[in-house]
C-alpha cells in the first residue's frame, strides 16, 4: 500500500533516488519481514523509504490511536540531546542527577555510540532535497509530536519502552568519561517548553529605534489576525522612521501563501509575480503590486534549517530580488517544493502516510533545486551559546545595523 501510493501519487518520486534504487530497496524490505512487528517497529522499519523521497511534505506518522494515547504508553528521555555534524551534546538535563551538566559531550546512549544514533536519524528523518539542516533542526527540536517523534526517536527504535538511560558522557572542562543512569520520564512530565507548539508573532524596537525586530515563527496564523498585526508593524516602522528591519524566521516551517505574499508586498521594491507553477492560487500567478507604505530601509532575515515550504518560497523571492541580507544557516527549502498532499492510512498498521500531490514553484531564476537558501553570513551557535541561551545570530544582525550608522 505504501509503495503503490507513493508511486501513483507523488509528483517527483524519483527526482533524487532513481527508480531502480527505489525498487531494489522495496524488494529488500519485503525480504526482511520475517516476524510480526509492533506498530513502532514497523514505523522504524519503513522510515528509510520516506527519507529516500527527499520531500519534507511527505511523512510517515504514527497511527491516530498511538498519537491519542501518548500519555499512556510513551516514556521519554530525561535529557535533551543537541546534534552537530561533528558531535552530540547534552543540551538540557531534566533528571535529578546534578552531575550531568548541560553542554556535556554525549558518547553513547544505552551502549549505542552516538554516531550510530546520528546515522539512524540521517536515514530515517524527512528531508528536503539534498539539504541536511532540516534533519538536524528537527533532531534538535526534541519533539515533533504530530509526527510521533519525541526525544531520540527515530534514532532509537525502542525508546517508548525504556525505563532508564545509561549515558556515557564527558562533562564540560573534564577529560575523563563518566557513566550515569537516568530514569525515564512519562510523556506528560516532559518539560512543557519542549512540547510547546506556540506560534510566535511578535514585534519590538531595539537600540532606540535603530532597528525593528519582527519575529514570525509560522505563516499559518489566522489570516485576519496576521494581516492586522503586520499592518500595525509597518505603520510603526514608517511613523518612527526606523532604518533597519530584522525579520526573524527561524523555526518557521511554512504556512499559507497569503501571509508570505502580504509580507513581500511590504518589503519588495516593485510589482512582483509569486507562483510560476502549482495548483490554484491564480491571483498569485499575475503581477502583484507592492503597498504604498512599503518599508524602504535595510532588511535582514534570520534563517535556519526549519525554514521550509512557504518560508522557502518567501526567502527565494527575497533572495532573487536582492532586498535582504540573510544571516544564519542554510534554509530547508528554496523556490520549489512539493505539497498539496493528502493523508493515506496504511490498512493494517494504521500508520499515516502524508504524500505530496503537486509541485509549487515561485518566479525566480538562478537558484538550484535541492538546496536551501544559502545565507549571506553563516552564523552557527556553539553549544555553550545554546546552553546559555545566547542568541549569536540576532546579535550578529544587530551589530550589522549598528555598523550601518558608520556608513
Amino acid at each position: 500500500f505504501l509503495r503503490k501510493t507513493l508511486e501513483q501519487k507523488h509528483p517527483r518520486l524519483y527526482e533524487y533516488t532513481p527508480k531502480e534504487k527505489f525498487d531494489l530497496f522495496f524488494d529488500s524490505l519485503y525480504q526482511k519481514i520475517e516476524n510480526p512487528l509492533a506498530e513502532r517497529e514497523f514505523h522504524f522499519f519503513l522510515l528509510p523509504v520516506i527519507n529516500m523521497v527527499h520531500c519534507s511534505h511527505t511523512k510517515l506518522m504514527s497511527s491516530m490511536y498511538l498519537l491519542g494515547h501518548m500519555n499512556d504508553y510513551i516514556k521519554v528521555p530525561p535529557f535533551q540531546a543537541y546534534f552537530t555534524p561533528e558531535k552530540v551534546y547534552i543540551r538540557a538535563n531534566f533528571s535529578n542527577d546534578t552531575t550531568v551538566k548541560a553542554g556535556a559531550e554525549l558518547v553513547s546512549v544505552n551502549d549505542v555510540p552516538v554516531e550510530e544514533i546520528r546515522k539512524s536519524f540521517l536515514v530515517r528523518m524527512t528531508r528536503e532535497g539534498n539539504n541536511l539542516t532540516f534533519i538536524y533542526n528537527r533532531m534538535n527540536a526534541a519533539a515533533w509530536p504530530g509526527n510521533g517523534y519525541v526525544g531520540l526517536f527515530p534514532g532509537l527504535c525502542d525508546y517508548p519502552s525504556i525505563d532508564s538511560y545509561k549515558l556515557e558522557l564527558i562533562n564540560p572542562g573534564a577529560k575523563a568519561k563518566k557513566v550515569v543512569k537516568l530514569t525515564s520520564l512519562n510523556y506528560n512530565s516532559y518539560p512543557p517548553v519542549i512540547l510547546s507548539s506556540r506560534k510566535k508573532l511578535e514585534f519590538r524596537m531595539e537600540d532606540n529605534y535603530l532597528a525593528g525586530i519582527l519575529t514570525i515563527s509560522s505563516f499559518s496564523h489566522p489570516y485576519e489576525r496576521y494581516q492586522e498585526f503586520i499592518d500595525s508593524v509597518f505603520a510603526q516602522l514608517e511613523a518612527c522612521k526606523v532604518p533597519n528591519l530584522i525579520i526573524d524566521l527561524r523555526g518557521n516551517l511554512g504556512g499559507i501563501p497569503q501571509e508570505t505574499v502580504m509580507l513581500l508586498s511590504y518589503i519588495l521594491r516593485d510589482t512582483f509575480t509569486y507562483f510560476k507553477e502549482g495548483n490554484g492560487y491564480d491571483d498569485y500567478k499575475i503581477p502583484i503590486p507592492v503597498l504604498p507604505n512599503r518599508f524602504k530601509g535595510r532588511v535582514y532575515m534570520l534563517i535556519d534549517g526549519a525554514c521550509r515550504s512557504s518560508t522557502g518560497h518567501f526567502l527565494a523571492i527575497a533572495k532573487y530580488h536582492g532586498i535582504a541580507t540573510m544571516i544564519g544557516e542554510e534554509a530547508c527549502a528554496s523556490y520549489s517544493c512539493n505539497d498539496n498532499g493528502a493523508p493515506y492510512t496504511l490498512p493494517h498498521s494504521k500508520l499515516i502516510l502524508q504524500c505530496s500531490g503537486s509541485t509549487y514553484s515561485v518566479v525566480v531564476r538562478g537558484l538550484r533545486r535541492g538546496n536551501g537558501i544559502i545565507p549571506d553570513y553563516t552564523v552557527i551557535p556553539a553549544i555553550q551559546d545554546i546552553v546559555n541561551e545566547k542568541d549569536v545570530v540576532l546579535q550578529f544582525a544587530l551589530e550589522k545595523t549598528r555598523n550601518s550608522l558608520k556608513q
